[in-house]
């Protein structure tokens, strides 16, 4: 963690930006064998302290740490800003994934976007509207897993912590969405019968009908006309509406093919 010792200038989101991303935290989950979100867990929480807020951290899965910190009146109206710690896998990376590079005004490093900045940047604004004495309590909620099955905003609620309103500083090229979609995970499965080959007609070819079912899937993929409205019943953006894709394929041989096709719904609204 080469720069996790560097004490980070209170309200400073380029420089806790550049030491989140030196820390390695993909998902576990996602990468075997990766360390998760404890490391970068342990020294946002220090930074914190460090920045005078009131800091809590407690596992939300075995070693894998949440941080939730604190300014601002306690037990006020509370507005929280949410983000997650854990990143994916490096591969395919044309850089050092955890050597944080500024080029211009581009930072460049494994979870500089999605989303270190946007933890780091909403750690900063919490830490200075703090100064302002507000009648209101800020909560910032730094989660894990949110790659993979979002365990940590899960344990988040079950552990009571609410506020009127949230702002999750995932990256949006600073446009503002008024709604977050949601995602699901649907597996379907097409049963086969193996057959030889010069008698296809007496087996069941689950190859071909997976491809009908994603040919059909395309066919009926929602377009821009599926907007929608928000909880005040005002019209959500155009784009706001559910995005599906084939996520993976798979299947075994044998007497009988069996093929699986999950479908997701993107999580977040564009």
């Amino acid at each position: 963690m080469p720069m996790a010792d560097v004490a980070i200038p209170r309200g400073d989101a380029v420089a806790l930006t550049r030491a989140l991303v030196a820390i390695d935290s993909r998902n576990p989950a996602l990468v075997a064998g990766a360390p998760g979100e404890g490391p970068v867990a342990r020294v946002l929480a220090d930074v914190l302290r460090a920045w005078g807020m009131r800091v809590e951290v407690y596992d939300a899965l075995p070693g894998r740490p949440n941080v939730v910190a604190r300014a601002g009146r306690a037990g006020a109206r509370a507005l929280m800003f949410n983000g997650h710690l854990d990143v994916v896998g490096t591969d395919g990376m044309t850089h050092a994934p955890f050597v944080p590079e500024v080029r211009g005004p581009r930072l460049y490093g494994r979870g500089s976007t999605d989303m270190k900045g946007g933890i780091a940047a909403m750690c900063a604004a919490a830490a200075l509207a703090g100064d302002a004495a507000l009648d209101a309590e800020l909560i910032v909620a730094a989660v894990i897993d949110e790659e993979e099955a979002s365990a940590g905003t899960r344990v988040l609620l079950e552990r009571g912590v609410r506020a009127e309103m949230a702002i999750v500083t995932e990256p949006t090229e600073l446009a503002v969405m008024p709604a977050h979609r949601g995602f699901v995970w649907i597996e379907i499965v097409v049963e086969g019968r193996a057959a030889h080959g010069s008698r296809y007609d007496l087996g069941v070819d689950a190859i071909r009908h997976a491809g009908l079912l994603l040919a059909e899937l395309d066919a009926h993929a929602p377009g821009a006309q599926h907007v929608g409205k928000d909880a005040g019943d005002r019209p959500l953006p155009r784009g706001s509406g559910h995005k599906r894709r084939v996520a993976r394929v798979d299947g075994d041989e044998g007497t009988r093919q069996r093929y699986r096709v999950a479908a997701r719904d993107r999580e977040v609204s564009h």
